[in-house]
């Protein structure tokens, strides 16, 4: 099975990542990061750089872009805490990931995080819309709130979840991170096996 572009599952099952110091594990984070980019940061690049060639009025991607951005902090979250199975967490993942991590944490409370989770992670992915008043832009702030909903800039809000993948990369090239190293470990095993 692949797992990541040229990566099949006995690509990253046959590395020794027993010793944290083994150079398997850089081995193991570059599998990651192939398997990482194409799938969410590469399409949302792209996305971005097409609207940004219309005037602001006409841009239409910013609801498929914070679909993959939802899917992509899911995934995040569940690595970093070694989580296989999220059915009947995603609430707390998003809440979490918003107001726990070093880029979100500034800009999100606990109420706008459930807002996102609410009105963007579940409008989007169960009722195909945005929920109540909340809506994406990519102009303004980062994010402001709107009557019962929020607005959020999706440009500003990529910038920063990309800054937090590279952060987590950073952390997990270093050995000295056992627990993240064993939470990565934990998820990619899962899909490994």
């Amino acid at each position: 099975m692949e797992i990541a572009k040229g990566f099949k599952n006995t690509d990253y099952k046959n590395l020794d990542l027993s010793d944290p110091k083994s150079a398997d594990w850089q081995k193991a984070i570059n599998i990651f990061i192939k398997r990482m980019e194409p799938r969410y940061l590469e399409p949302i690049r792209m996305l971005i750089a097409e609207d940004s060639k219309l005037p602001v009025r006409e841009r239409r991607f910013g609801f498929t872009i914070t679909a993959i951005m939802c899917l992509l902090i899911e995934t995040l979250y569940c690595f970093r805490n070694g989580i296989t199975d999220n059915t009947g967490k995603a609430r707390k993942t998003f809440v979490d990931f918003l107001t726990k991590s070093n880029h979100f944490a500034p800009h999100f409370d606990t109420a706008t995080a459930n807002l996102f989770y609410d009105h963007f992670r579940n409008g989007i992915l169960h009722q195909a819309e945005t929920k109540d008043m909340s809506r994406i832009h990519d102009i303004g702030p980062l994010i402001r709130k709107v009557g019962t909903g929020i607005v959020i800039n999706r440009t500003e809000f990529f910038k920063l979840l990309e800054e937090e993948f590279h952060l987590y990369i950073d952390e997990l090239s270093d050995s000295a991170n056992i627990g993240l190293r064993q939470s990565f470990k934990t998820k990619m095993d899962h899909i490994c096996k």
